[in-house]
């Protein structure tokens, strides 16, 4: 089955997420995201960061125009070979970095946030994540896409589906600024930085989305794989990657505006399964990256009944 969004669908839901600065650049964009969560360092992790590039970068349609390294946000116009760049960082043959990070967008200018980008970033005392970023449009395959992208990754979780992309300095914890009020009515787009919640996911899972990526270790807390497949049942999809699992809730995404009572239960039938692999509130340390800590908490726990 084609899964698509109608024309008219995607530029409703632009209009009403996406966000501009005083100059007209973007701020806050709507999306498609793939996002992975991984551990150990950025050596170890090295062959599945450059399969991810390998199979991210020609699902982009075009060459990213913008790059910022290592988490700076210097950004700089790309001339050259990005693969190239992360071939040698992983090759184990370049000096030792003390972080590992890349950020690439294209937009119109550097001070865009776009809809086609790749990030990545390891420190290597916190959790790493690695993430793509597509346009509404390309929503045919994407779970197939999803699945290629994190074969090879040791993940510890990760997550898919509806999402956006946030300038570095976007207010987002401001109650005054879009993000509360988009986050309390689309429910199904995802909200938050994936820097800002890795420090969190070894002790679980973000919360769930359309795609939810949960990594063995993970798994076992919940009895294993087998276990959370029989929990599961047979309302959702579930497919077995080499280090994890990959469940679907549905055929397509949903941005599950609560203003058109447009609900996702399957996204909490998949919530409540997973609801005791979530990390704990007590992790969480005051986080407000979506509209404030107490926003922030009710946003994650959305899924849980």
């Amino acid at each position: 089955m084609r899964l698509t969004l109608s024309t008219d669908e995607i530029a409703s839901l632009r209009e009403k997420i996406d966000q501009r600065g005083t100059k007209g650049q973007a701020r806050l964009k709507l999306c498609l995201e793939v996002t992975l969560y991984y551990d150990g360092g950025f050596q170890a992790n090295g062959p599945a960061i450059v399969a991810f590039f390998e199979r991210a970068l020609p699902a982009l349609g075009q060459k990213p125009r913008y790059w910022g390294i290592d988490g700076e946000n210097r950004w700089k116009t790309v001339k050259g070979d990005v693969l190239e760049l992360v071939r040698s960082w992983a090759s184990g043959e370049t000096a030792p970095r003390e972080r590992y990070g890349l950020r690439l967008e294209s937009g119109p200018t550097a001070q865009d946030v776009s809809d086609l980008s790749i990030r990545f970033y390891d420190d290597g005392r916190t959790p790493g994540f690695i993430r793509l970023l597509l346009p509404l449009e390309r929503l045919d395959g994407f779970p197939e896409l999803a699945r290629e992208l994190a074969e090879p990754f040791r993940f510890l979780s990760g997550h898919g589906g509806l999402s956006t992309n946030t300038a570095p300095d976007y207010p987002s914890s401001l109650r005054d600024y879009p993000v509360f009020a988009l986050s309390r009515r689309f429910r199904g787009i995802d909200f938050g930085d994936p820097l800002s919640f890795s420090r969190f996911v070894r002790d679980g899972i973000k919360c769930v989305s359309w795609l939810t990526f949960v990594g063995d270790d993970l798994a076992a807390r919940g009895g294993g794989r087998a276990a959370l497949k029989r929990a599961l049942g047979s309302e959702v999809a579930v497919v077995e990657l080499a280090h994890g699992l990959l469940i679907q809730a549905g055929p397509a995404p949903s941005a599950g505006d609560v203003n058109r009572q447009d609900n996702v239960p399957l996204q909490h039938h998949v919530g409540r399964v997973l609801r005791d692999l979530r990390f704990p509130e007590s992790s969480l340390r005051g986080y407000d990256g979506i509209g404030g800590t107490e926003n922030t908490l009710e946003w994650l726990q959305r899924f849980d009944t």
